[in-house]
């Protein structure tokens, strides 16, 4: 490869480059002015400038206000962009590992595993003192994820598989424990039904700054590592 070549690709790769750095910044901006705007829109309709001095100086506003915005409002948009932030990254390393754009914790059976151990915390009415069972139920889902993984990750390292069989044998675990979890629905009482749907769907109802910072640490910790070394090297 001659100098005029690798010259070439360096400045195709600078310019790919500054171009990302650009559509990021747009979209951190959009992403900020959606929070806001979320904030400032419902029943409770507040101005731009009643707004940002209820954030910047909760002291400024009345009480009422400030109770709206930051108690309920910043931390329910707030968990919005993280948990979307944590779905998007999931994807993205799956997309990276596996080289294919159909690898989500969808496809792979990962979202589907996580509502059968909810099913199981729900439903069998499981109880451990002193853990609350928001967080029981959580930890349920978490673990038959990883399960979900695991399997899928024996299956790389015994049989070798390729991509494509991996992607199919995660599309088995979907309907596999898309089947349990409708089996857990069949034997449910009407209180636990009504509860495993609500979780299944899944809300922001319980967003709160405690729930939100344990997110918002796992995703740092999670996301930092990885993509810093690589801004960095650009």
């Amino acid at each position: 490869m001659t100098r005029h070549h690798l010259t070439t690709i360096t400045q195709a790769y600078q310019t790919a480059m500054r171009r990302h750095t650009v559509v990021l910044a747009v979209l951190g901006v959009v992403l900020a002015l959606s929070i806001l705007a979320d904030c400032a829109i419902g029943p409770a309709a507040f101005s731009p400038t009643t707004l940002l001095r209820a954030i910047v100086t909760p002291s400024g506003v009345d009480e009422q206000t400030s109770l709206i915005v930051w108690q309920i409002r910043l931390p329910y948009a707030l968990m919005a962009t993280c948990v979307g932030g944590a779905l998007g990254l999931a994807g993205a390393e799956m997309q990276t590992i596996l080289a294919n754009p159909l690898a989500s914790p969808f496809t792979l059976g990962l979202s589907a595993a996580g509502a059968f151990g909810a099913s199981l915390a729900i439903v069998l009415g499981w109880h451990v003192q002193p853990v609350p069972d928001m967080w029981l139920i959580a930890g349920c889902a978490f673990v038959c994820s990883a399960l979900s993984v695991w399997l899928l990750n024996l299956l790389i390292r015994l049989r070798q598989a390729s991509t494509g069989t991996v992607i199919l044998c995660g599309v088995a675990l979907v309907f596999s424990f898309q089947a349990l979890v409708s089996l857990m629905q069949f034997v449910a009482t009407e209180d636990a039904l009504q509860n495993l749907v609500f979780w299944t769907l899944g809300s922001l109802t319980r967003a709160s700054w405690q729930t939100l910072g344990l997110l918002a640490g796992a995703f740092g910790v999670y996301f930092f590592p990885l993509y810093l070394p690589g801004l960095r090297g650009r």
